[in-house]
């Protein structure tokens, strides 16, 4: 059942025998009833006289507002929305899908115990327990040997109480039921937590079914269910069991009792029923185990053609008594069986051939498809790896560009020696890219380093050319004054040695006058030279 939407699943099985199971009987109070009730449920149009190789029977698929064996129960609400549903499904051999007998041609429901067809309106509200009833059709030709074998399930015969009919739905939701295995005497648990908690005694998931103080703990389905077959299986579940068998006659059924084969495949059930319950402190669990028994499969499988034979030449010679008629009918009849088992093994080696040859060019589209998406992984790697580089490049780039304008912006403010710079450049390197960062960087250097400010320094060159034009001024006033005064007192004493010095060295004078007027500097550049900066230190 992996293929369907569905969290979780269930069997409910009941034995083909018009006999309780197990002690089942003396526990409800149920006495042992006949299935003779349920012949209406055996297919009206189909007459089973004349189809020889039919086998019609009917039988009790669950009981309703009961938990089975494996803790597991529906409520009314479940059983209306769900019946209809189980029409035109197939049946099977320990739920083997592979493995068809059969299908399913009718359905109602049958009052527990008594067997009695009631209707749906009878039952519409009732929390007593009563069964779904079905009603189908088997393949003799399929598997003779389990034909044979539901033959023989009357009382005091050899397989009674043997075979089981167990059907399986599929369900998303459950809510919690404690304290009794009849649904009207249990309180029902709806809250999430307290279906966690308590799921953990369920026998779905390795549970006792009970707390450790003896209370009893059930699922009951609900939501959105959903039937998934039916397969005839040695395991009951129920606490009915029981089937009745139909080879030739003919009998009438009620329409208001039975259920004909609507078109409702493919489609699940909203049953509605969840809010009709009332919440107590317990709770939940995510799975479902649940053991069958199974049967060999090959057994199954294998026809017993000579025994089938036989079986038809035994029917025919009941309707016509020349033998030789029995014989041309036999011989005809296994000619159309050998016809049709070897067109179905040429449709079903040609389904074969198609499905390997899909696969295979599936598996070789994979095969390409891997290989281009490796392609695609490795240039993919490439061109990140390149755009990782450029990235790189580009972040290298900008942080350089940022550097560059940052130290520029400190060697446009501050005057630095060689020293400075590398401590300026060491500090601006460390600096995150914020600009918030660089301007509480400024404002360190502004208070730090005040007095390397080019526009300080440049303040402090004009007061010093300032105090030193003032400075030579008033000295250049000062020798002015004291060279007029000595003038006048060696005038004469002047003109006396320029006498003398002429008679002695005119020639030498007048050749070396022109230079010496011209290397001789003036007395403003001679005081300009001695109040230098490198030779007057200026206190501020």
């Amino acid at each position: 059942m992996s293929d369907t939407p569905f969290k979780y699943t269930s069997k409910f099985q009941s034995s083909v025998k018009a006999s309780c199971a197990e002690g089942s009987c003396k526990r409800w109070g149920i006495s042992e009833a006949s299935l003779e009730n349920l012949r209406p449920l055996l297919p009206p149009e189909v007459d089973l006289s004349k189809n020889i190789d039919l086998l019609g029977v009917a039988f009790n698929g669950a009981v309703v507002n009961r938990f089975n064996k494996n803790g597991d129960g529906i409520d009314t609400a479940t059983a209306i929305g769900i019946k209809n549903y189980f029409i035109n499904k197939p049946t099977n051999i320990e739920h083997n899908k592979q493995n068809i007998v059969g299908h399913i041609i009718s359905a109602a429901f049958s009052s527990f115990g008594e067997n009695e067809l009631i209707t749906e309106e009878a039952v519409k509200g009732s929390e007593d327990p009563f069964n779904i009833a079905l009603g189908a059709l088997v393949y003799k030709v399929v598997n003779p040997a389990f034909a044979r074998m539901l033959e023989q399930t009357g009382e005091g015969e050899e397989f009674e109480n043997v075979v089981s009919a167990s059907w399986e739905i599929g369900f998303n939701d459950y809510y919690i039921a404690v304290g009794s295995d009849d649904l009207s005497e249990a309180e029902v648990v709806t809250e999430k937590s307290q279906i966690k908690e308590l799921s953990k005694y369920l026998k779905a998931y390795d549970g006792e079914g009970q707390m450790d103080d003896g209370t009893l703990v059930n699922r009951l389905v609900v939501g959105s269910i959903y039937p998934l077959g039916i397969g005839f299986t040695a395991t009951p579940a129920a606490d009915v069991k029981g089937v009745i068998v139909e080879n030739e006659k003919r009998v009438e059924i009620t329409p208001d009792e039975i259920s004909e084969a609507p078109n409702l495949a493919g489609e699940k059930i909203d049953t509605c029923n969840c809010e009709s319950y009332t919440t107590l402190k317990k709770g939940e669990k995510n799975s479902s185990l649940f053991e069958t028994e199974t049967v060999n499969k090959e057994n199954a499988l294998t026809m017993d053609t000579k025994d089938l034979l036989e079986k038809i030449e035994g029917m025919l010679s009941e309707k016509v008594g020349d033998s030789q008629h029995v014989e041309e009918a036999a011989a005809s009849v296994s000619k159309v069986m050998m016809e049709a088992i070897r067109q179905k093994d040429e449709q079903w080696q040609a389904e074969k051939a198609a499905k390997e040859a899909l696969l295979d060019e599936a598996n070789k589209a994979q095969e390409s498809l891997a290989g281009e998406l490796e392609e695609v992984k490795l240039t993919l790697a490439d061109t990140q790896s390149q755009l990782d580089e450029l990235a790189e490049a580009k972040r290298l780039r900008e942080a350089k560009d940022l550097f560059n304008q940052r130290m520029a912006s400190v060697t446009e403010d501050f005057e630095l020696e060689e020293e400075d710079l590398q401590i300026v450049a060491s500090e601006i390197s460390e600096l995150s890219a914020e600009e918030g960062a660089f301007s509480d960087y400024q404002t360190k250097l502004t208070v730090m380093w005040s007095h390397k400010t080019k526009a300080h320094i440049e303040e402090q060159e004009k007061k010093f050319d300032e105090q030193l034009t003032q400075a030579v001024e008033e000295r250049l006033a000062e020798l002015s004054e004291t060279k007029a005064s000595e003038a006048q007192a060696s005038e004469n004493s002047v003109e006396e040695i320029l006498d003398n010095a002429e008679e002695e060295s005119t020639a030498a004078i007048l050749n070396n006058n022109e230079e010496a007027s011209a290397e001789e500097p003036s007395l403003r550049e001679k005081f300009s030279q001695a109040f230098s900066k490198e030779t007057v230190t200026v206190k501020y």
